[in-house]
């Protein structure tokens, strides 16, 4: 998992999360579930932006990825029962709307999440490169 229950508290009011992922019917711990729910609905939303230059799943986990999972979870889980618009809640919808921004870079090879290889550089996974044979090879140069 690239986030846990725990960090979203870490960004929003637990009691305030936990209200909007409880159920008036719900037993004790059911938004637990709830909100497990919503973290890997979330991850499986980056997944499909990281999925075009990165190997899945994901070994180390950048700082990165983590923040805007969690940017996304928080709003899936306010999402349930609405956000309005002038409410101190609202602040989520544009980080949803980063998160995206930032993932739609990413994916389209602008935006760097940070994983470091051997090389020092980000590695991404899909891209390979094919070109034709050289029809100028440096014998053809000498001379020139």
């Amino acid at each position: 998992m690239y986030c846990e229950e725990e960090d979203l508290y870490s960004q929003f009011n637990k009691e305030v999360l936990v209200g909007f992922a409880t159920e008036s019917d719900d037993a004790d711990d059911a938004y637990k579930d709830r909100i497990a729910a919503l973290i890997s609905a979330a991850e499986a939303e980056v997944n499909g932006y990281l999925a075009k230059q990165y190997k899945l799943p994901l070994t180390i986990v950048p700082d990165a990825v983590k923040n805007v999972t969690i940017d996304i979870a928080i709003y899936k889980i306010l999402g349930r029962k609405g956000i309005k618009k002038d409410s101190e809640e609202s602040i989520w919808i544009d980080r949803y709307k980063n998160a995206i921004k930032f993932l739609e870079g990413v994916r389209d090879g602008k935006n760097d999440i940070g994983i470091v290889t051997e090389e020092g550089v980000s590695s991404p996974s899909n891209y390979s490169f094919k070109s034709e044979e050289k029809v100028f090879d440096s014998d053809f140069w000498k001379g020139y």
